[in-house]
């Protein structure tokens, strides 16, 4: 591979590299030890169809991957030193699809609900992503570094 995905957020930097560390370092272990379970080698090496796979996204964007970047970096595995905001950005969007998910379509959001609070939130992060991006006429500014996920 070689090539290290990531992005900028706030200045701090969000690393594809991370999540390949803590899949690596969680394969090691039998299945019932695991912290990501459900994360494979295919979530990490994405084939050109498997990057419009929107299950393979969530489950890497997901609280278990937050919490176990945060939990391999307690244990100063190489690499995970830095993996704070990548495990901040995999949380910002679990909250985000479980804010968004319901089990009925009546179900809805309420104004003044937490879920929606949160997504008005997440909706200010994003904007402020985006304008890191982008020009005062809102045209994607062209940079070196590679996109997150490719």
């Amino acid at each position: 591979m070689g090539a290290i995905f990531c992005t900028k957020i706030n200045g701090q930097y969000i690393r594809w590299n991370h999540i390949s560390i803590l899949y690596e370092q969680d394969s090691k272990l039998p299945g019932n030890l695991r912290v990501c379970p459900k994360l494979s080698r295919n979530h990490v090496h994405l084939s050109v169809s498997d990057k419009m796979r929107v299950r393979l996204a969530t489950q890497v964007l997901s609280n278990s991957v937050a919490n176990g970047l945060l939990f391999y970096k307690k244990y100063n595995i190489p690499g995970l030193n830095d993996c704070d905001p990548t495990s901040e950005f995999c949380q910002k969007f679990n909250d985000c699809f479980d804010a968004l998910n319901r089990k009925f379509g009546a179900e809805g959001l309420r104004v003044n609900g937490k879920d929606f609070q949160f997504l008005q939130s997440f909706l200010v992060w994003l904007n402020e992503w985006q304008k890191q991006y982008t020009d005062g006429e809102g045209k994607l500014i062209k940079t070196n570094l590679n996109c997150f996920l490719e």
